[in-house]
């Protein structure tokens, strides 16, 4: 029986130093990836949650010595201790209103910055105090628009600069435009009243929105102009990188990528499963192909694919599986694997439900 590959997916993934920290998409797991040993280290599993969950954290953030986990369908804020390997919990008001929390946020100044995605507002955490404070403001703003589109506000790409942040809104056709050190902010009115944005980012120095409820791109230099993405390509784009003169568009939420250039949209290979970006250059994308991409300034790609490896991340695998009180194939993880943890269940005298 072969279960020394285990295929690791992720939701989302920050990298510091040649270490990249992952959540699963599929699983309560946190753990980190060396680029340089190879190596899968198996961290932890968040408490009050079943090892085999979904989509329970939107985003990582590091402070210090402290991995910072922004709850998506989770309802806190978990915070690891990289030194002891404790949990802290940090719950956020009205949360279990709101089936997705978070998707964004950002570090400034020992203070956390936690952009709301469902939730409306801007939550923010002062890391030496612990205390909390919620910003609605800019979410009354674009609630009281007139033109909004749906329920979710905020997803993941940004622009950023110094202390300025820019995001597309998701409902309304605006723009923010937020101060990470004043708190003040902008909502710029861009485009038609029916146009609403997924994403931002910087091609040749000028800004370009992707649309959210239309496959199109709208370049914001000099007066906007709007290309529609051939029906083809079936996608939303989150991030643009430039690799060998072209611009390729990443895409997330299970979308197709693709290259512009001077002849126009080609279809780009592969099909994501999220793409972050950990700067204005740098991104992390996950792929159906590559499970772990890292695009680094725009010029090269390191491809890895996340198995694990070694007997030790191997045995602390099985036993966060075996400790499931529900077993069930998945497609990540195998029949044979189930049975074996079922099997250290039984040697430690555990009954099985399910």
């Amino acid at each position: 029986m072969n279960t020394k590959q285990i295929f690791m997916d992720a939701e989302t993934a920050y990298m510091e130093s040649g270490i990249v920290y992952l959540f699963g998409s599929s699983f309560n797991l946190l753990y980190s990836y060396d680029i340089n040993t190879k190596r899968i280290e198996i961290l932890g599993k968040i408490p009050k949650y079943e090892f085999i969950s979904a989509k329970l954290i939107g985003r990582i953030l590091k402070w210090k010595d402290k991995i910072i986990l922004l709850p998506f369908m989770a309802n806190e804020v978990w915070i690891w201790d990289m030194g002891n390997g404790q949990w802290q919990e940090i719950e956020i008001e009205d949360a279990s209103s709101y089936k997705m929390l978070f998707y964004q946020g950002f570090i400034h100044h020992d203070e956390i910055h936690m952009i709301g995605c469902y939730y409306p507002a801007i939550v923010r955490i002062n890391m030496n105090t612990m205390d909390l404070s919620y910003d609605r403001r800019i979410y009354d703003e674009i609630d009281n628009s007139g033109n909004k589109n749906d329920g979710i506000y905020f997803r993941t790409e940004y622009i950023k600069n110094d202390n300025t942040v820019i995001m597309g809104c998701c409902n309304t056709n605006r723009i923010l435009k937020y101060n990470l050190d004043s708190y003040e902010y902008e909502l710029a009115e861009v485009g038609d009243k029916k146009n609403d944005y997924e994403g931002v980012t910087l091609i040749n120095d000028h800004m370009v929105l992707f649309g959210r409820h239309e496959q199109s791109i709208f370049n914001l230099e000099g007066k906007q102009e709007k290309k529609e993405i051939p029906e083809e390509i079936d996608c939303h784009y989150m991030a643009t990188v430039l690799g060998d003169g072209k611009y390729i568009l990443l895409s997330s939420v299970n979308g197709n990528s693709c290259v512009i250039d001077d002849a126009g949209f080609s279809l780009y290979d592969e099909q994501s499963l999220f793409c972050e970006k950990t700067d204005n250059c740098n991104y992390i994308y996950v792929s159906n192909q590559y499970v772990l991409n890292i695009v680094v300034d725009g010029k090269k790609m390191l491809s890895e694919k996340l198995w694990i490896k070694d007997a030790e991340s191997e045995k602390k695998f099985i036993d966060l599986l075996a400790q499931e009180h529900v077993m069930a194939e998945s497609e990540l993880v195998s029949l044979e694997l189930f049975v074996k943890a079922v099997s250290c269940r039984e040697d430690k005298n555990e009954s099985i439900t399910g």
